[in-house]
């Protein structure tokens, strides 16, 4: 059987980082507690591996990260996620003098950061998914009003001024396709508006290449959590070009089922940034055996 995977793939620079970082912590600290508030990254396989080294993942659908980084022993150590962390979770962190390590994306820490320092205008466009960990944090930088524009729903209710100073920035893990249509919409009502985007490199160049080998007849085997969003856009790319539904989304070779494998003449593997190497890879083996 011919089987290709997409690269790049597997994990990106900025959750291999995380990784290190985290692996790093527990390397320099012996019998403490260890938090990580709020998902590592987007990958219930790598999070689950974490809490049987004994690190405690919080919640953070169900706690007020700001209370419980205000309630934890001093002796504790925090790990900030991939996603990022709120301004005020940082301050607590450091009036209380609690060790942290901050695993946040070089990307979207760079994203927060123009958030928080964009002082020459009067409002800021953010381009996301409302739900999403990373635009929720990103949002709590702004200084000056900041209106989400989902790329779904658009502003919805809350909607920026027609005639201030507006600045657009967005979401890291969104396509450029998705930036671009949310951008020539938000063009339609609003004049005068300045745009700032910062397209990560890692989860683009995995969308252009999947875009170029889509076809009709192949099968295309998307790998990620259902929580990741640059992989729901690897689907959506799909899906937006091809009438064809021959895919399959996963998350664990578990899911494979070789007697529907075995009808295709090749099978296209692509993964988000969240996605292990190893587990592409096995799966890429797996259907070679086929």
């Amino acid at each position: 059987m011919n089987v290709e995977i997409i690269k790049p793939y597997g994990f990106c620079y900025g959750v291999t980082t995380s990784l290190k970082i985290t692996k790093f912590a527990k390397t320099q600290h012996n019998n403490v507690i260890f938090y990580i508030f709020g998902p590592l990254i987007h990958n219930e396989n790598v999070n689950e591996k974490l809490k049987r080294d004994n690190i405690q993942i919080i919640d953070d659908t169900q706690i007020d990260l700001v209370s419980f980084a205000e309630s934890i022993d001093k002796n504790s150590i925090v790990i900030l996620p991939a996603h990022g962390t709120f301004q005020n979770v940082y301050n607590i962190l450091d009036k209380r003098n609690i060790k942290y390590y901050d695993s946040t994306c070089d990307i979207v820490r760079k994203i927060n950061n123009k958030i928080k320092n964009y002082i020459d205008y009067d409002e800021i466009i953010y381009i996301g998914v409302a739900k999403h960990k990373e635009a929720i944090v990103s949002l709590s930088y702004a200084k000056k009003p900041i209106f989400l524009y989902d790329t779904k729903y658009g502003f919805g209710e809350n909607k920026p001024h027609f005639d201030s100073k507006k600045i657009i920035i967005n979401q890291s893990t969104l396509s450029e396709q998705e930036i671009n249509l949310a951008y020539s919409k938000i063009q339609k009502d609003y004049i005068g508006l300045t745009s700032d985007f910062e397209i990560c490199p890692f989860v683009n160049q995995r969308q252009i290449n999947l875009k170029s080998a889509i076809n009709d007849k192949d099968l295309f085997i998307i790998v990620g959590s259902k929580t990741s969003n640059n992989t729901k856009t690897l689907l959506d790319i799909y899906l937006n070009n091809t009438n064809s539904r021959n895919y399959l989304y996963i998350n664990s070779i578990d899911e494979l089922d070789a007697n529907k494998l075995i009808s295709y003449e090749k099978i296209f593997i692509t993964s988000g940034t969240s996605a292990e190497n190893e587990l592409v890879e096995n799966i890429y083996n797996y259907i070679l055996k086929i």
